[in-house]
């Protein structure tokens, strides 16, 4: 698309600087700066780089070259002006209010140029809802739903991305590679650290695996444990107590139900081998225990699991009875 270039610099009388006035493309913008060179009279790159501090030669050929970026850095944009003023011995009060009529129009120019395409939307949709998917992907995929140490990876993924967006908008717009190449690898991490600590736990004991005719293996001993930090919440929703203690006794793997029946819904599963157990209750000649689920399905995991998953003798002796 070609860009009518004679009407991005107003004309102005000869002692004062031209102007990005009515820019609305990088092209015009640049052409405009490349005016304001040839108005402060700089033989080269290397003498407006030197003319203000912090300004490279890189930097200027990076934004009035043939390498430059299809979107000038803001920040060497600015120190250019200030140069070409210098060049020509403005007053630096004169010099900070040009800087501002130059980012002004930059900012313009952002906003013309990529707002009605959507890519500062998509950049922050990406932002928002790539973590977000993230997270669901991999606790779904490891069953960690309930797993502190997922939710924790999953976190920091929020946090990393929350900082790529602190950046700024014009970050994504301007360095869409790099932002998204910053973005997978934390997804990358993320999933590694919670696959790692999904595949170090140690696998769950089992009653089944046992060879045919082999007697059981003796109940090893209940102990009394206190609540946290094993249970991170410990206010009972359903009985309506906050509890302090319970007993931790080995078990296999089982599905907690929402009452001391195998009929009532599933509310959860422990999956680890040593589970802690809240209070005892029976029913048709069985005991049930109160505990919490590892993976939640509802009501946060809360519920009941058979004496037939708990290796100790029934009731577990010192557990108290539920109330109720």
């Amino acid at each position: 698309m070609r860009h009518d270039l004679s009407r991005t610099v107003t004309p102005v009388p000869l002692d004062s600087p031209p102007r990005p006035d009515g820019v609305t493309t990088w092209e015009e913008y640049v052409a405009a700066l490349r005016t304001l060179r040839l108005w402060a009279g700089a033989r080269g790159d290397a003498e407006l780089a030197a003319n203000a501090p912090g300004l490279t030669v890189a930097e200027v050929r990076r934004v009035l070259g043939e390498t430059r970026r299809a979107v000038p850095d803001r920040r060497a944009a600015e120190l250019i002006v200030r140069a070409c003023l210098l060049l020509r011995e403005w007053p630096e009060e004169e010099i900070g209010a040009e800087q501002r009529v130059w980012r002004a129009a930059w900012d313009g120019v952002l906003a013309a140029v990529h707002r009605p395409r959507g890519g500062r939307g998509r950049a922050v949709a990406a932002g928002v809802l790539l973590p977000a998917v993230t997270g669901v992907a991999v606790n779904l995929a490891t069953s960690n739903t309930g797993d502190p140490w997922a939710w924790g990876a999953v976190g920091l993924v929020l946090v990393a991305h929350a900082s790529l967006l602190a950046a700024g908008p014009a970050r994504w717009v301007r360095e869409p590679v790099l932002v998204g190449t910053a973005s997978a690898v934390a997804v990358a991490v993320t999933v590694a650290l919670v696959l790692a600590f999904d595949a170090a736990a140690p696998p769950p004991a089992s009653r089944a695996a046992l060879p045919s005719g082999s007697p059981p293996p003796a109940p090893e001993a209940c102990r009394e444990t206190p609540v946290r930090p094993a249970i991170i919440r410990p206010d009972d929703p359903d009985l309506r107590r906050t509890w302090r203690f319970g007993y931790s006794c080995p078990n296999d793997p089982a599905p907690v139900h929402l009452g001391p029946d195998a009929t009532t819904r599933t509310t959860g599963l422990l999956k680890t081998t040593v589970s802690l157990f809240l209070c005892r209750t029976g029913k048709a000649g069985r005991y049930w225990y109160r505990t919490v689920a590892d993976v939640a399905y509802e009501g946060r995991g809360w519920g009941y699991v058979s004496e037939a998953y708990v290796h100790a003798p029934h009731p577990v002796p010192g557990l108290a009875p539920c109330p109720g």
